[in-house]
């Protein structure tokens, strides 16, 4: 018979499974709607993801959108055969990576301060996106158009959330998000306007084939590959790695550059014939389970399970479904993992250039809106201050 440890524990892992949703659910429900993305595509390709990661890894990575081409995608309106391309390229990009090991080799040159400075962009975009969730709701949620009531309810409904979110994470006996993710789906039910619930089916529906032309994988390359490699091998692959240790130790053992590029190898190259959602696994959104209670790979198989039942069983209705959650509800999630991903940087303050090398990556990522720019300023100014440290002191270049 279960004891009341074991339960907590489990519901600690629910809870943490769940965590992530603020950073997932916004992106591929814009894409969905605004791309045409298949939503069972996404989702049961997202779930096996969550599956098999979860029973390799053993520890909660996450499964998430590429950012930078989620971005693009949505600003450009591009097809889902064209999303589905760059899944196939970021697919073969990564598996000749880790099949070569230069994965290994290329990681080497990625610094703690360096990746702190990762993380600490990558935390500040999550609040500045959390911020706009809350502030400017995007189109595609129900609970966010004409009669959802407008900013002032957005706000008001953020800010019972932020307390409530507050409250259970300092006494860490009940995860925040089987509290609000519930709460926020009943209020997105009354807020939602008449006839906005989606009909669900009682048909099995499987992803189906959605294979990209040759002008598709042209198109793709220059237009969102190269863009998001640099942040998916920096944030994605290396940090990735370098938190997962922070935070499990040895547990995280199988978690390496290699095993990651895998991972994301073979899961991008299939669900791109598919026209499924690319995906990575970020750090901040390893950041959202641990926060939220997560500890073992249990967390992420129970979300694959969920994401991959909603897919086959609710079909298109999916998206619709998740769509009820008000956008301030995920924005206060997303707000809390990325004050706690920032926080990450704690370890190298008390180092001056390390510090410096941190936050210059940061401050350049945010001011530009770049994570890949601010990361190549700070390995030139890192370079620099390896080559020339007593030159760099003298000019007061450093603090």
């Amino acid at each position: 018979m279960p004891t009341r440890d074991s339960i907590a524990r489990n519901l600690r892992e629910l809870g943490g499974g769940l965590g992530d949703l603020g950073t997932l659910l916004p992106l591929a429900i814009l894409l969905i709607v605004n791309n045409g993305l298949s939503p069972v595509a996404v989702f049961c390709f997202v779930g096996l993801h969550y599956l098999i990661t979860g029973f390799y890894f053993r520890i909660p990575l996450p499964v998430q959108p590429l950012k930078a081409m989620a971005v693009i995608a949505i600003a450009t309106g591009a097809s889902a055969r064209l999303i589905g391309a760059t899944g196939i390229w970021m697919g073969v990009i990564l598996l000749l990576l880790a099949a070569t090991d230069l994965a290994g080799l290329l990681s080497r040159i990625f610094t703690k301060p360096v990746v702190r400075g990762i993380q600490l962009a990558v935390g500040l975009f999550l609040v500045q996106k959390g911020l706009e969730l809350v502030i400017n709701p995007p189109s595609g949620f129900a609970a966010s158009g004409p009669s959802g009531g407008g900013i002032w309810v957005m706000m008001g409904l953020a800010a019972v959330s932020g307390v409530i979110v507050l409250g259970l994470s300092v006494q860490h006996k009940i995860p925040a998000t089987l509290v609000i993710l519930p709460m926020g789906f009943l209020v997105g039910l009354f807020m939602a306007p008449a006839g906005s619930m989606p009909a669900i089916g009682g048909d099995l529906t499987i992803p189906a084939l959605l294979p990209p032309t040759w002008n598709d994988l042209a198109g793709a390359f220059l237009l969102m590959v190269v863009p998001q490699l640099p942040l998916t091998f920096g944030n994605s692959v290396v940090s990735t790695c370098h938190i997962s240790r922070d935070y499990f130790g040895e547990a995280a053992k199988r978690v390496t550059p290699r095993s990651v590029c895998v991972s994301l190898g073979i899961g991008n190259l299939i669900g791109g014939f598919f026209g499924a959602m690319p995906c990575c696994h970020g750090a901040g959104g390893l950041t959202a389970h641990y926060s939220f209670g997560a500890r073992t790979g249990r967390a992420t198989v129970f979300l694959g399970a969920l994401f991959v039942g909603a897919g086959l069983m609710f079909g298109d209705a999916v998206h619709g479904l998740f769509a009820l959650i008000p956008p301030a509800v995920l924005g206060v999630l997303l707000v809390y993992v990325g004050i706690e991903h920032c926080m990450m940087i704690r370890d190298v303050l008390p180092h001056r250039r390390a510090a410096f090398l941190a936050l210059l990556i940061g401050g350049v990522a945010l001011g530009t809106r770049n994570i890949a720019l601010g990361f190549a300023v700070g390995m030139v100014v890192g370079l620099l201050m390896k080559r020339f440290p007593k030159m760099m002191e003298e000019r007061g270049r450093l603090p």
